[in-house]
């Protein structure tokens, strides 16, 4: 195996293929066979091979008429190429092999895996039955899997009574969150096992009649997979009324949503796309987002089962979503909540949850008491993606979890057309359209929208770096006279890559983020940059910063963080006296890994940027 192991890498496939058979020629054991062919058929496993494939595999079965594996590689193949015969063949073969190994055999793992290949495969429903039985019996576990894998072999086999007993028999014996998901995504999962849909549902419905109404996440997870069934077939009239009074969700087609933004290193989690803690929101706005201009508009997720879907394909994204819902009186209820990946939630303004968890989703994995006010109150939600699947679960709900039946929601068309209130500043919005102008060569009205923020952008920094961070040791080490002023741009330094300088600073955007680079792990640099005041006076410089750094304005320090850290605007506010006349500002960055850079704005008390200070263009 390794000496063919060695022939693939180098891509010598055929010697590989050659090493192989020779080891079908020799005296070893069953389970070596078996591992021999499982390595022939990956050399083949590319598309348009398969045809090659089987001819291989046919040429070596007279040597292994009892192996199961080529068997069964045999069917999968002649399945795959459309002859339904020679598979229905090798598929026999395959089954009196297993089962002549699984008749010397108590165990009860074995029978349950061989009985979930059968119903992967849509093969002998009747045999994936017994052994789904066998397994059931001689495990002793309190194993709600062995019940799952019954009741989706009944459904397997149109026995929706019995598959009925066998899922509210695991569902007795569930005791953790996580089993209890795991346990309904198979129950879901077992539809595309019959074909007798309508069969399938009168059992769902059979099963909440028979979950005790204090079961309530149960019978709220069956509610969803009903309201699935009724959406897809149109067989409730009202499909979002149903939704929402026997579950609690808030219905997929009440939301408005926004995105997608970036969310590099999980930065979107922290950083504030739009004005978020606000009642109201001007869906005519424009935003930059993560491929180009977007704007709020009506969910596209069209299934309604109170799992708000974003979709695939959108790794490290973040999205919001906005509803109203309508309180006939101030109430205390629950929101029971869950999102993959990171997620936080606004009401009426306020923020009310977040949690910074990358992972699966799981129902009712959170309970969040809020107070409604009588009428309109607004919700607000950001999600945040790093990869994979990405979505939230939100009910509304009394305190032990029972549905609400009397609240009411905005429909999408009434938020969409709600006229527009007064422009509210938001920084990151801003910069987001300095950087879609600058990238559509508009750079006056770039740079006006950068103006508004107050931030030091990127046309005004010089660095110098990088130098070495190994172990952290650059924080406290001065790689330049950290507290000289004036600073010599023209002098030089030595680094880990040789004698550098001082140089202007560019990166691919022009957001306010100096961005120092990607993957230039554990380094430092320097970055330094003027500001011209008419006068003495009071200001803030509001800084965030991506991992440690230090900040020195006239030669003096006056900020210090040692942690590693995400950079997130306004995440540190520093009161500060400008001198009147030229002031300098050196600020120096320490990376660990992945990302490096920082956010500086120069504001007055209340985070507005002042008109009459003079930012210094590093090209001078």
């Amino acid at each position: 195996d390794q000496l063919a192991k060695l022939y693939i890498r180098k891509g010598m496939t055929s010697d590989a293929e050659a090493i192989y058979q020779r080891a079908l020629d020799a005296p070893m054991t069953q389970s070596n066979y078996d591992s021999a062919i499982r390595e022939i058929s990956k050399l083949y496993a590319d598309k348009g091979q398969d045809h090659k494939h089987i001819a291989v595999l046919e040429e070596i079965k007279p040597l292994m008429e009892n192996s199961a594996i080529l068997h069964e590689h045999l069917g999968d193949l002649y399945s795959k190429v459309g002859d339904a015969d020679k598979a229905k063949i090798a598929y026999n073969e395959w089954l009196q092999i297993r089962q002549k190994a699984l008749n010397n055999t108590e165990n009860a793992r074995s029978y349950r895996y061989f009985a979930e290949a059968l119903l992967k495969k849509g093969l002998f429903p009747e045999t994936a039955l017994k052994y789904a039985k066998r397994a059931f019996q001689r495990n002793t576990a309190s194993n709600s899997d062995y019940s799952a894998l019954l009741g989706h072999t009944y459904i397997a086999n149109g026995q929706f009574d019995d598959a009925l007993n066998y899922y509210l028999h695991g569902i007795s014996i569930i005791s953790s969150k996580s089993s209890l998901d795991n346990f309904w995504d198979g129950i879901r999962d077992a539809i595309k096992y019959t074909e007798d849909k309508d069969s399938y549902y009168q059992m769902l419905e059979a099963m909440m009649d028979s979950i005790p109404s204090k079961n309530i996440r149960n019978r709220a997870f069956a509610y969803r997979l009903l309201t699935q069934y009724y959406s897809k077939n149109d067989k409730a009239k009202n499909v979002e009324k149903y939704l929402f009074s026997k579950t609690s969700f808030v219905p997929e087609t009440r939301w408005l949503t926004l995105g997608p933004f970036n969310n590099i290193d999980t930065m979107g989690h922290r950083n504030a796309f739009i004005p978020e803690e606000t009642t109201q929101i001007d869906t005519t706005a424009k935003y930059y987002g993560k491929h180009g201009l977007i704007n709020w508009k009506k969910s596209e997720y069209g299934q309604l089962d109170g799992h708000y879907n974003f979709g695939d394909n959108k790794d490290w994204s973040t999205a919001y979503v906005w509803a109203i819902v309508i309180s006939p009186d101030e109430r205390d209820i629950t929101f029971r909540f869950d999102s993959d990946d990171q997620g936080t939630i606004w009401l009426n303004g306020k923020q009310v949850f977040s949690h910074d968890r990358t992972g699966r989703i799981s129902f009712d994995r959170y309970t969040i008491p809020v107070t409604l006010k009588q009428g309109e109150n607004t919700i607000l939600i950001k999600i945040c993606n790093a990869k994979e699947t990405w979505g939230f679960y939100l009910r509304l709900t009394d305190n032990i979890g029972n549905p609400i039946k009397d609240l009411k929601f905005k429909t999408s068309d009434e938020l969409l057309n709600a006229p527009p209130p007064k422009p509210t500043f938001n920084v990151m919005s801003a910069l987001g359209m300095a950087e879609y102008y600058s990238k559509n060569n508009e750079p006056n009205k770039a740079m006006e929208q950068m103006r508004q923020t107050g931030i030091i952008h990127e046309n005004a920094w010089m660095t110098l770096g990088p130098f070495d961070n190994s172990a952290g040791i650059g924080y406290n080490t001065a790689y330049i006279s950290e507290d000289t002023v004036p600073i010599d741009i023209n002098e030089k330094y030595e680094s880990a890559n040789g004698q550098i300088g001082w140089k202007q600073f560019t990166d691919g955007a022009f957001n306010g983020y100096i961005d120092l680079g990607r993957n230039l792990n554990w380094k430092v640099s320097y970055a330094l940059t003027t500001v011209t005041s008419p006068d003495e006076r009071e200001v803030q410089l509001r800084f965030g910063s991506d991992d440690q750094a230090k900040v020195w304005l006239n030669g003096k320090e006056i900020y210090a963080n040692p942690q590693y850290r995400w950079a997130v605007i306004d995440d540190n506010i520093i009161p500060v006296t400008l001198n009147a006349g030229k002031n300098t500002i050196l600020v120096k960055v320490c990376n660990e890994e992945l990302g490096w850079g920082f956010y500086l704005r120069i504001t007055d008390v209340d985070g507005k940027p002042l008109d009459t200070l003079k930012i210094s263009n590093a090209q001078n």
